[in-house]
C-alpha cells in the first residue's frame, strides 16, 4: 500500500492523495483537497482531517485486501492439518490454473481459425496459444522444482512436507492471479 501527500495547488491549498493498488482490480485513487487549507498562516485543521480521513480508509482497504489474500491453513491447529490443507488447496488452485491457461489457448486456437483474421493475426494467436500451453509446462517444472528445493530445506524432520505443499498452494495461487490478470480481456 502507498500512500502520497502533499500534492501542491500553488500556495494555497494541499491535497493529499491515497493510490491503493489491487490484485487483480483497477487501483483505486482517493483524493481529498480542502480549500480552506493554507500552508502560511491559514487553518490547518482541514488537512489534519484529511490524514485522518486517509489514515481511516488505509486501515480498512488493507484489512479487506489482508482477507482476499489470507492463508486459509494458517489457522489449523498442527503441522499434519496443515499439510492436509495445503496439499488439498495446491490441488485445487493447479487444476483452476491448468484448466484457465487450457481455456484460454483453446480460445485463442478458435479466434486464430476466425476466416475473418488476416493471415499474420491468425498466425499470431497460434504462436499465443502455444506459448500459453508451453508456459504453463515450463511454470509447472519451476514449481515442482523450486518447492522440491523448499522442502529439502528443512532437513530431516516433520516440517519439509508442509513447506513443499505450502509452496505449490502458494505459487499455485500466484499462477492462477497471472492468468486471470494476464488473460481476463478473453473472459468478460
Amino acid at each position: 500500500m502507498e500512500a502520497r501527500a502533499l500534492t501542491a495547488c500553488g500556495m494555497k491549498c494541499i491535497g493529499l492523495t491515497l493510490i491503493i493498488p489491487a490484485i487483480s482490480r483497477p487501483v483505486i485513487a482517493i483524493e481529498f483537497r480542502p480549500r480552506s487549507a493554507t500552508l502560511i498562516g491559514g487553518t490547518m485543521k482541514s488537512i489534519a482531517t484529511a490524514a485522518i480521513v486517509t489514515l481511516a480508509l488505509t486501515s480498512l482497504l488493507n484489512a479487506a485486501t489482508e482477507s482476499n489474500d489470507s492463508d486459509p491453513c494458517q489457522s489449523k491447529n498442527s503441522n499434519a492439518e496443515q499439510r492436509e490443507c495445503y496439499a488439498k488447496g495446491q490441488v485445487r488452485v493447479s487444476a483452476k490454473a491448468d484448466s484457465l491457461a487450457g481455456k484460454v489457448a483453446a480460445q485463442l486456437r478458435r479466434e486464430a481459425q476466425d476466416k475473418e483474421n488476416a493471415r499474420e493475426v491468425a498466425r499470431l494467436l497460434r504462436g499465443a496459444a502455444s506459448a500459453i500451453t508451453g508456459s504453463q509446462k515450463s511454470w509447472k517444472a519451476y514449481r515442482n522444482q523450486y518447492c522440491k528445493a523448499v522442502e529439502d530445506s528443512y532437513g530431516p524432520g516433520t516440517g519439509g512436507g508442509t513447506g513443499y505443499e505450502r509452496c505449490m498452494f502458494q505459487l499455485g495461487k500466484d499462477r492462477l492471479r497471472e492468468l486471470q490478470s494476464g488473460f481476463s480481456y478473453k473472459y468478460k
